[in-house]
């Protein structure tokens, strides 16, 4: 198996919003991306780090699939929570992506909007994270892009019980996210880190790269939940590569 980037920073976060009750950050005024290195000491890699995420991709070489991976999502999410800075969809761990046969299991999937990663300049109104860990801490995010377009049946429940109030959880059970991965899977890949404090670096990141779709009133509903942007901007390359992994 090749070797995937791994995760140093084990237990930092088991959502989007790492270290929730201590220092505070924000995506705007002086708490806002630009500051969040200063914020902290806990802070630093935001503003020192090399590997940093979200990037945009502007080159990249292709490659052939060099993995075997499997997509396990039959399992069922347990809570959806709005944490003040996104919608986060919690799961146990029976859901997992296999690469090589090992298990990365998903812990949640999360929302920001608009997009964080961008393909040549492009930017989506949404992307999805969904961070998996393994037994031993070390973390993968698949991301996908979405663009406007037609009504994103699977991802529907998750709009009808969205919490509309900071802090309101709910729960929610029935996202078949096994149908909405697709069958022909190419994935842009690189190493960066967490997207939010303490941007904890050696996150393996794999990027669906054909985007699916939301409509414009899915878009509409999760900017109005959100009521500002929570997307970091894009963090220098630092000569590191950009994979397109094409599945044979």
């Amino acid at each position: 198996m090749k070797k995937i980037a791994l995760c140093l920073g084990v237990a930092l976060v088991f959502s989007s919003v790492a270290f929730a009750n201590g220092p505070k950050w924000d995506y705007e005024g002086k708490n806002s991306p630009q500051n969040w290195g200063k914020i902290s000491k806990d802070f630093d890699t935001c503003s020192l780090g090399k590997s940093q995420s979200p990037v945009n991709i502007t080159n990249f070489t292709e490659t052939k699939m060099p993995y075997k991976i499997i997509f396990s999502y039959k399992a069922f999410p347990k809570l959806e929570v709005d944490d003040g800075r996104t919608i986060r969809v919690e799961y146990n761990k029976d859901a997992y992506v296999s690469i090589d046969g090992h298990r990365y299991y998903l812990t949640q999937f999360h929302f920001h909007s608009p997009a964080e990663n961008l393909l040549k300049n492009k930017q989506y109104p949404l992307e999805m994270h969904l961070v998996h860990q393994d037994k031993d801490g070390h973390l993968l995010v698949v991301a996908i892009w979405f663009k406007e377009g037609k009504d994103n049946k699977i991802l529907d429940p998750v709009w009808k019980a969205m919490p509309q109030k900071v802090g309101e959880k709910i729960k929610v059970s029935n996202v078949d996210l096994g149908k909405l991965i697709p069958k022909k899977l190419d994935f842009f890949h690189y190493d960066g880190s967490l997207t939010t404090p303490p941007c904890t670096e050696g996150v393996s990141w794999f990027i669906l790269k054909e985007p699916l779709e939301v409509s414009k009133d899915q878009i509409k509903k999760i900017q109005q939940t959100l009521k500002e942007s929570n997307n970091r901007p894009v963090q220098p390359l630092n000569n590191r590569k950009v994979e397109l992994y094409i599945q044979q």
